[in-house]
């Protein structure tokens, strides 16, 4: 007896290609190539002329995109906050004493 096509399990993915992944992730094409170009985009390999984006590549991208967001003070790359100096014995700081 033969099987239907419902009872045969399908293969599990294991890329997609740029319009599937485009498609998935909600993003334009243009976008995943301006983020490759700047070395911010998912892992790919070519099979021929056609670029596939690895399942797996997918997920730790959009792991990483999903981490904290730090506020623009809280940046990484900028200075730290300038506090304001104490008063030392009751006495204003001077520019002798600074």
């Amino acid at each position: 007896m033969a099987k239907d096509a419902s009872s045969i399990s399908p293969v599990e993915r294991q890329a997609f290609t740029i319009k599937e992944f485009c498609s998935a992730y909600r993003i334009s094409r243009s976008k995943l190539y301006q983020l490759w170009a700047e070395g911010r985009g998912p892992e790919r390999y070519k099979i021929d002329k056609s670029v596939r984006i690895p399942v797996d590549a997918a997920r730790r991208w959009h792991e990483a995109l999903r981490s904290p967001i730090a506020s623009p003070r809280q940046s990484p790359n900028s200075m730290p906050p300038v506090l304001p100096s104490t008063e030392t014995d009751g006495e204003k700081p001077t520019s002798q004493n600074r």
